[in-house]
């Protein structure tokens, strides 16, 4: 089973999702939550978990361009209103 590594956004991300009217301490970052699920599905990339507290919404990104899709995402509300 693994350990959960649960962290606030760095500050880079915290502009991303003030640029969408959020607050960074509302959301949470990990890693691979999940790495022997990635190891399985033969992930080349890990995932990336994003969290936000207030509302419970989860939704996992894999690759590089996992940023871009948050703030997609951020953008169309699937993270709820800011």
């Amino acid at each position: 089973m693994s350990t959960m590594q649960h962290s606030a956004p760095p500050q880079w991300f915290g502009t991303t999702l003030a640029a969408h009217g959020f607050d960074a301490r509302d959301f949470e970052l990990e890693r691979d939550p999940e790495p022997d699920l990635s190891a399985a599905l033969g992930l080349q990339d890990s995932l990336m978990l994003v969290r936000r507290r207030s509302t419970g919404a989860v939704r996992f990104y894999l690759g590089a361009s996992w940023l871009t899709a948050v703030s997609c995402d951020l953008a169309a509300g699937e993270f709820g209103r800011a």
